[in-house]
């Protein structure tokens, strides 16, 4: 499985509403997971025409004498997605990952759990080793960052240079966990719908290198704002992205590196 180079930029705060794009124009199109239940006769429609008309829903393959309609599970619903993106090109989305409030990392998202039928062990599991994967990456940005004030210590900027070989450690370790804990029937779903999101919420575990940029504004009332703009470089070229934070306690839980470079008074 790749590695993505790819930056989706992570410290703008999500909801923790679960989208699918379902679609039948001539692009991607999004559909709500709240409707996606609504989709499953269209799914299985589909089904019969890429060779798998047995796998049909309760409402198309329950006979007259059936007692109670065949549920369909979460993760076989998951499939029948997979399908359809691979043989008709319909793009969907699974918020795989959250941000607490005063977590400092990113922990499994409700959908997730529903959606892959975790039980609570697994849960806790996977979330304990998406926090020693942030501690460990946070910890080798720390070794790695330098930083420099400008414009009269109202900027601080922050570089930190690639380490691919030390972070692709911690990605190869996350990743068996996450293997182990799902195992052959949902990890392949895994790497269908959250692989990447996992790699760009730690920053692609160091394959590329940072710089962010924040500048501390106050207005005239004295309340102060952070400003921040953001590039990672790597194969690819460079990405960017720009945010504004009203406290320092925002800040430094979407960009820990700054915490410790910050002034005091800053």
């Amino acid at each position: 499985m790749g590695r993505g180079t790819a930056k989706a930029l992570g410290y703008i705060s999500f909801g923790l509403a679960v989208g699918f794009c379902a679609g039948w124009l001539l692009g991607r199109k999004r559909a709500d997971i709240s409707g996606i239940k609504n989709y499953e006769a269209k799914l299985a429609v589909e089904d019969s025409k890429i060779g798998n008309p047995a796998a049909l829903p309760p409402a198309l393959s329950a006979s007259p004498r059936d007692s109670k309609p065949r549920q369909i599970s979460n993760v076989d619903l998951l499939k029948k997605l997979v399908r359809l993106e691979k043989t008709n090109g319909i793009w969907f989305n699974l918020q795989a990952l959250v941000r607490p409030k005063n977590h400092r990392g990113y922990q499994i998202s409700p959908a997730f759990v529903q959606l892959f039928e975790l039980t609570p062990t697994e849960e806790a599991t996977l979330n304990q080793a998406l926090d020693d994967a942030g501690k460990q990456q946070y910890a080798l940005e720390l070794a790695h960052a330098t930083s420099r004030l400008e414009d009269n210590g109202q900027k601080v900027v922050i570089d930190v240079p690639a380490f691919p070989q030390d972070g692709g450690k911690i990605y190869d370790q996350l990743h068996q966990t996450f293997a182990t804990t799902l195992g052959p029937d949902r990890q392949p779903l895994f790497d269908d719908f959250a692989d990447q999101q996992v790699e760009n919420s730690l920053d692609n575990f160091g394959a590329e290198e940072r710089t962010i940029t924040i500048l501390r504004k106050t207005s005239p009332n004295g309340s102060v704002t952070y400003s921040t703009q953001y590039a990672e470089t790597g194969a690819n070229g460079t990405a960017t992205g720009n945010g504004t934070f009203f406290d320092r306690a925002g800040l430094v839980q979407y960009f820990p590196v700054a915490a410790p470079v910050l002034p005091a008074d800053y």
